[in-house]
């Protein structure tokens, strides 16, 4: 009885510790959103892949920001993130989309680190749910799916690496230029650029629709 009560115990901390590395993953992606955009609602998906906003439960954080749960345990709670971003740069949409990876990267540095530090007891095993769940969340991006998802309102939506591949595809982006776009000086709200204060041209993408994070 005792060895069922610590199965059952065990299997609620993985649903926790799943929960919580999906929702960052995929908040990661939203909050960029909500920077990069302006008047357009962010959502987020927990547990569904944006099907239906009608199931589960709502969560608005703030006026733009809305989250959707469900508890679907078959589907290892996956998630995604949907926004307009027909206005956005390349650069931008590059950056939002490589968030969640980048989150789940530093949360498997993070579980790795808690493993090396607590050889034994909850510490390890919560450190070893974490690094399981954030290589769920990191690898399952770099998977290309042939058959878009199809969201509530119709329109469908492609995977992070698919909509990078559409990126480099549609821009001719070379590998130097990502590697500056992390440098390039941002704008201010009148178009100059905050360190030379000259007016540069924005380089808008042709992806249109919104940007999915399948985990």
């Amino acid at each position: 009885m005792e060895g069922l009560l610590y199965l059952v115990i065990a299997v609620l901390l993985l649903g926790i510790v799943r929960f919580l590395s999906v929702f960052l993953h995929e908040l990661s992606h939203a909050l960029l959103a909500l920077s990069y955009t302006q008047n357009t609602p962010v959502e987020v998906f927990i547990g569904s892949t944006g099907e239906s906003i009608t199931k589960g439960y709502k969560w608005k954080w703030g006026s733009r920001l809305h989250i959707y749960i469900q508890f679907a345990p078959w589907r290892l709670l996956g998630g995604l993130c949907h926004y307009s971003n027909t206005n956005l740069s390349w650069e931008k949409e590059l950056k939002i989309l490589l968030a969640g990876s980048f989150t789940s990267f530093s949360l498997m540095i993070i579980a790795s680190l808690v493993i090396r530090y607590y050889g034994y007891g909850l510490e390890n095993l919560l450190g070893n749910y974490l690094l399981l769940c954030a290589m769920i969340d990191f690898f399952t991006n770099l998977i290309s799916r042939k058959k878009p998802f199809e969201l509530y309102d119709g329109s469908t939506q492609l995977t992070d690496i698919d909509q990078i591949k559409k990126i480099f595809e549609n821009q001719d982006i070379k590998m130097s230029q990502v590697v500056g776009m992390w440098f390039k000086p941002q704008k201010n709200k009148t178009g100059k650029s905050k360190k030379n204060k000259s007016k540069r041209g924005s380089n808008s993408s042709n992806i249109k629709g919104h940007r999915v994070s399948d985990n």
